[in-house]
This record gives C-alpha cells, sequence and structure tokens, in this order.
C-alpha cells in the first residue's frame, strides 16, 4: 500500500505542473487574442463615415493601452512644440547661410529684410508640411465628419505641432511685426490650443470640433503663393523681373482673397451644428461665442493681408511704368515735398528786403549722397514741373 501510494504521488506531481503550464499557456493565448481583437477594432473606418465600432472614449485608452500616445499626447505637445522650436532655430540658421551664398543682394539688405527672406522660406517649407499632413490625416474627417483612428489623431497633432512651432518663432524672429499679423498668429495658436484641450478632455465630443478647426487651419497651409511673391519682391531686381513680381503680387492676392473667404464660408457652416446642437462641456462657450469672433477677425485680417499684394502688384507696374532711372519712389517723394533739397552740396537761394536793395544768399545742404542721382532726379523734377 505504501509502495502504491508513493506511485500515485509521482504520477499526481507531473500532472499538477502540467496542469498549471496548460493554464499558463491558456491565459497567454487568452491574452493575445484580446490584443489582437483591440487592434482590429482600431483600424480605420469606413469611408461612408459609418460610427465607430468602439465608443470614441475607449479609442484614447487603447491608444495608451497599445502603446502608440507618444508625440501627440496632451502631456507632451509643450515638450514637442520646444523641441520643435529649437529645430526651426537650426534651420533658420542654415537658410540665412544659404540665401547669402545664393544671391549677393541678400547680403546688401538691412536685418529686418534679410530675417523676413528667411521667415518667408521657413513659412513655404512648414505650410507646405501643415497641408499634406491635412491631405493625408483630414480628408476623413473633413468630408465625412468621422471619427479619428490613431494614424489620423497623430497626422492631426503634427500639423497642430508644427504650425504652432512655426508662428511663435516668427513673433520672436521677426525685428518688426505688423499689428495685424500679430492677431492672426494668435488667434490661430489659440484656437489650436483650445482643440487640443477639447480634443483630450471630451473625446466623445471632439469630432465636430476636429472637423471644423481642420478646415479653419486652412489659412494658414494655402499661403505658399503669397510668401512666394514676397519672397521674390526682396531678392530680384524690380527692373529686371517687373512683369513677373507684377503677376506674381496680382495672382498672390486674387488667390488669397477667393481661397480665404471660401474658407470662412465653409467653417461657418461647419460651426452652426455645434451652436444648435452644444455639447455642454468646459469648452463649449468658446466654441458656440467666441469662434465665430475669432473667425469673424480673422476673416478681415485675411483681406487685409490680401489687400498689400494687389497694392504691390500696382506698385511694381508704377515703376516699370517710369523713365529709366526713377525707379526709387524716394527720389519722387523728395522732389514733391522739397525740390530744393535733391541737389548735391549747397544750393543758392535769393531772399531778401525788397525795399532796401539787399540781397542775402543761403545756403540748403542736400541729403543727396550720388551726384548722378542728383543730375538724375533733377531732370525727372523738369519734367513733372
Amino acid at each position: 500500500q505504501q509502495q502504491q501510494q508513493q506511485q500515485e504521488e509521482e504520477v499526481r506531481v507531473p500532472r499538477r505542473e502540467k496542469q498549471v503550464v496548460e493554464e499558463r499557456e491558456k491565459k497567454e493565448e487568452k491574452e493575445e487574442e484580446e490584443k489582437k481583437e483591440k487592434r482590429k477594432k482600431m483600424r480605420r473606418i469606413p469611408r461612408s463615415g459609418a460610427p465607430s465600432v468602439i465608443p470614441p472614449e475607449e479609442v484614447n485608452q487603447l491608444c495608451l493601452d497599445l502603446g502608440y500616445a507618444g508625440f501627440h499626447s496632451k502631456e507632451h505637445v509643450a515638450a514637442n512644440v520646444f523641441v520643435c522650436f529649437g529645430a526651426t532655430l537650426v534651420i533658420s540658421i542654415l537658410i540665412h547661410f544659404l540665401l547669402g551664398a545664393l544671391k549677393k543682394s541678400f547680403k546688401s539688405l538691412d536685418i529686418y529684410r534679410q530675417r523676413n527672406c528667411v521667415t518667408y522660406v521657413l513659412e513655404l517649407i512648414y505650410t507646405t508640411i501643415v497641408l499634406a499632413l491635412q491631405i493625408e490625416y483630414g480628408w476623413n474627417v473633413v468630408l465625412y465628419g468621422a471619427d479619428v483612428n490613431t494614424n489620423e489623431r497623430k497626422g492631426l497633432s503634427y500639423a497642430a505641432v508644427t504650425l504652432t512651432t512655426l508662428y511663435l518663432f516668427e513673433l520672436i524672429y521677426r525685428v518688426r511685426t505688423h499689428w495685424q499679423l500679430m492677431v492672426h498668429h494668435f488667434i490661430a495658436v489659440g484656437v489650436l490650443l483650445v482643440a487640443f484641450a477639447s480634443w483630450f478632455d471630451y473625446p466623445k465630443h471632439h469630432a465636430p470640433i476636429i472637423r471644423m478647426c481642420t478646415v479653419f487651419v486652412l489659412h494658414a497651409s494655402t499661403e505658399q503663393l503669397c510668401f512666394f511673391a514676397l519672397l521674390a519682391h526682396r531678392m530680384l531686381d524690380h527692373d529686371k523681373h517687373a512683369n513677373f513680381l507684377v503677376w506674381a503680387h496680382w495672382i498672390a492676392g486674387a488667390s488669397s482673397y477667393v481661397i480665404k473667404t471660401a474658407i470662412c464660408l465653409v467653417t461657418w457652416i461647419l460651426w452652426w451644428p455645434i451652436f444648435t446642437y452644444p455639447t455642454h462641456t468646459s469648452y463649449s462657450w468658446f466654441w458656440c461665442w467666441v469662434f465665430p469672433v475669432l473667425n469673424t477677425i480673422m476673416l478681415f485680417v485675411q483681406w487685409w493681408a490680401s489687400s498689400i499684394f494687389i497694392t504691390l502688384s500696382r506698385r511694381v507696374k508704377g515703376e516699370r511704368e517710369r523713365p529709366h532711372g526713377s525707379g526709387n519712389p524716394a527720389i519722387y517723394k523728395a522732389l514733391l515735398r522739397e525740390p530744393r533739397s535733391i541737389f548735391k552740396g549747397p544750393v543758392s537761394t535769393l531772399s531778401g528786403n525788397h525795399k532796401g536793395g539787399i540781397t542775402q544768399q543761403s545756403t540748403v545742404t542736400s541729403p543727396c549722397d550720388s551726384e548722378l542721382d542728383a543730375q538724375e532726379a533733377g531732370g525727372h523734377y523738369q519734367k513733372l514741373t
């Protein structure tokens, strides 16, 4: 009996160990199947805009569980903007060096215009990146109003961080900034920050807001023609490329008028459902009442910017039609304001008391630096008078 009990005990121990191993394997297989199911649920929703398989508030948690949260996480936005800001500083230094090496006239510009040229190149690069990200990751949201999946979430976050970095860097880098441009940049950055907060704090109500903000950001990501025209205005010779500059400015201004007005109208259309069916969250007051005011201000600022290009087109056209050698508007202003100041050196003028017959000679010192400019300006003044 003892031997039999020992034999039974020896048989039970392996069976128990084997059972533990089998249970562990079953548990691992079950966890793997659950993980696969989660991955299946995270696939892109149909193009028809059908409702998501799972509630949107679970999407963020699934992103965290699967390790997808990173660059686009709310907690990392400030750090990522700081990293992008440093990268933008390095890129701006390289652009400044390349412009000086490629175009000798760049070095003759003052620091204000040099930094403006660097800013134009930066904006050309960054806005093109933002536009590409919007097309790649935002078209499904804009066209169908669908909830975003993980990849779209990342892509739109990259676009928002890139644009925020560009505008903050530009406000600091420029020597002087028009107040209209400051208003434009602050509105864009403010809307993006509130969109980020409402997206992460109330994920199940984010789809209409993200849809509207994706369209709103097109105000910034469709300005490539404008920056190209401004860069050409600073870098090209106005006498040699007058026709090109006239058409570049005119096309930039006209296209800006049309595109910005269309974007504003579409944004108003997308805003109306948000206003009529508010989400009653902590940010609903902003989207219902503050955003339409900002959207209207943005439209007027964009119209102001568009009018500048039409004015530049007319100015270059006027310079082209003037006589040769009269391309400097400053000479014309001096002529109209004080004709005597255009000549180099002292200019004699007669004045005195006619009753006594005494005539005094006075001198006027001219600020004109070049004798050739003085001669040309004097000839043009005679033509004008």
